[in-house]
């Protein structure tokens, strides 16, 4: 028991002795108490033993003398049984003691270095790794520049070609244009083969410059070379396919040919361009008339009219189809607010009323419509459809009178 109690207070010291550093002061003064007491009681033992060696050399002579000291001895040997259990549980509370204040120790150590290793960092990043950002910085700006002075070196390249390019264009364009131009003052003196020599010169001088064929193709239209006024319309197209007034030509040439679906599509096409190209609402309307299908006809030329009020021909030609499909006047008022004054249209206007009462057997007066228009001609108006109205009429008295009224107004002013 001796032995235990002596090797639990070593093993209790051992690892108190490896315990941290940190706790070494809290348990120093109760070892050495240890030690002391340990060591009185070496002291103790040795005494008793050298007792118990001297009764043995004497030869006790009394049974008495041998149970005192046996007793003596049991209750040493008992105190040092309850010494070293009360050593070794107050070992191992020790030992936890100084574990737990290791443990905390350990974690505050751990905290306090996390806490500088992050304070390093930042004062690193405060010195170092601001030091290396602005060389990476400095290092990309330098790159950034180069490649702008590179950039702007071409994009200045390229601007002196475009500026280059464009004054040659303009240049170019320019010559080109005087010539359109002296072909166009030809052409609007009918010198229809003089304005197609100049138009030759501005495409050989602009080959890109589509109202050159344009124009070349409403030369041809006045020469009636309708095949060839087609193929520099379609040259114009495919240069510019946007330019509403060649599809007009277009238009206006097929008509001519009586390719009368093929006319009508190229109206359809400047419209769909153009929804305000009142001339080709004008002209879709003549080539309705053509086909006999008088209502897409009117609806035609109110589109004209709608769209420019001040359209005279679409209206007269309107009021036209209308007198013939047995329909009242439709647009009176507008075209009477526009065109009171102008005697041209006023004339022609009165002259299809003259119908429309003769039709409904109104009274009529022909003399005072000779009188008021006197001095006026009937111009490029066209008689081909009153005509053909005329003499399909199946009334035989409706009709007499229809001619002879015809008979007058073809007549007036032709001396």
């Amino acid at each position: 028991m001796k032995r235990f109690a002596i090797i639990a207070i070593f093993l209790s010291l051992l690892f108190v002795g490896n315990a941290h550093a940190e706790n070494q002061s809290t348990t120093d003064y109760k070892i050495e108490q240890i030690k002391e007491d340990i060591k009185k009681l070496e002291t103790d033992l040795k005494k008793l033993e050298d007792d118990v060696d001297d009764s043995k050399d004497n030869k006790l002579e009394n049974k008495k003398d041998m149970e005192s000291l046996d007793k003596r001895i049991g209750d040493v040997g008992g105190s040092l049984d309850r010494f070293g259990v009360l050593v070794a549980f107050f070992s191992i509370f020790i030992t936890l003691l100084i574990v737990s204040f290791g443990f905390v120790a350990y974690k505050n150590a751990r905290g306090d270095a996390k806490k500088e290793a992050e304070d390093a960092t930042k004062e690193w990043i405060e010195k170092e790794g601001k030091s290396q950002l602005r060389v990476i910085i400095d290092k990309l700006q330098g790159e950034a520049n180069e490649k702008i002075e590179k950039l702007e070196e071409e994009a200045q390249r390229k601007i002196e070609e475009a500026v280059k390019t464009a004054k040659e264009d303009i240049e170019r364009q320019s010559k080109a244009e005087e010539f359109l131009m002296k072909g166009n003052s030809c052409a609007n003196n009918k010198e229809f083969d003089e304005a197609i020599q100049f138009f030759q010169k501005a495409i050989e001088i602009e080959p890109q410059y589509y109202k050159s064929y344009t124009n070349m193709g409403v030369a041809y239209n006045n020469l009636k070379k309708y095949e060839k006024a087609i193929e520099f319309y379609q040259k114009a197209i495919e240069i510019n396919p946007q330019c509403y007034n060649t599809y007009y030509g277009i238009g206006y040439t097929y008509g001519e040919l009586k390719e009368y679906d093929k006319a009508i599509e190229a109206y359809q096409k400047a419209i769909e361009i153009n929804p305000k190209n009142d001339g080709a609402y004008y002209n879709m309307g003549n080539t309705y008339n053509e086909l006999k299908e008088y209502q897409k006809a009117i609806d035609s030329y109110k589109k004209a009219v709608e769209i420019n009020p001040k359209y005279y021909n679409a209206y007269l030609n309107l009021f036209e189809l209308e007198l013939m499909t047995n329909q009242d006047f439709s647009l009176e008022k507008p075209f009477l607010l526009h065109f009171s004054e102008h005697k041209e249209a006023m004339m022609i206007y009165e002259m299809l009323k003259i119908f429309q009462n003769i039709i409904n057997k109104k009274d009529v007066n022909i003399k005072e419509w000779k009188q008021k228009y006197n001095t006026v001609s009937f111009g490029t108006w066209e008689w081909k459809i009153i005509d053909t109205w005329i003499s399909n009429m199946q009334d035989g008295e409706i009709k007499t009178k229809l001619l002879e009224a015809l008979e007058v107004f073809k007549n007036h002013n032709k001396d």
